[in-house]
């Protein structure tokens, strides 16, 4: 019994955890991308989906926060991205999402999506 336990114990430490999937777009925007242009402490994250395409100002952060990375207002969304309003949530979590995951260490990063930004945290 003691053997078994040990075993159990050694192939949990030695076996890798599982990786996680990669972040499926919305259902209305099955082809979205989520790119990088970076310059040093800043950037923007590019979404594209067919011929649509546009930027988002980040900045990198301390503490718990990794990056933060400026949206649209949900009046100035239509101007910015040239896309419904009804999409802006959803595709602000895919690319919070995707961006988390994209850019943390073991692809264990969260996003904490407000009125103003998305939060990139470890």
């Amino acid at each position: 019994m003691l053997v078994s336990l040990m075993n159990r114990i050694l192939n949990a430490i030695l076996m890798p955890a599982p990786r996680p999937l990669p972040v499926r777009p919305p259902p209305e925007f099955p082809e979205a991308q989520v790119a990088y242009q970076s310059d040093g402490p800043c950037g923007y994250v590019v979404f594209a989906h067919r011929g649509t395409r546009f930027s988002l100002y980040y900045e990198l952060a301390g503490g718990d926060a990794l990056a933060v990375i400026d949206e649209p207002t949900v009046e100035a969304w239509k101007k910015h991205t040239g896309l419904p309003v009804d999409a802006r949530e959803p595709l602000l979590r895919f690319i919070g999402a995707t961006v988390a995951y994209d850019q943390t260490a073991n692809h264990q990063g969260r996003y904490v999506l407000t009125d103003a930004a998305i939060t990139i945290c470890h």
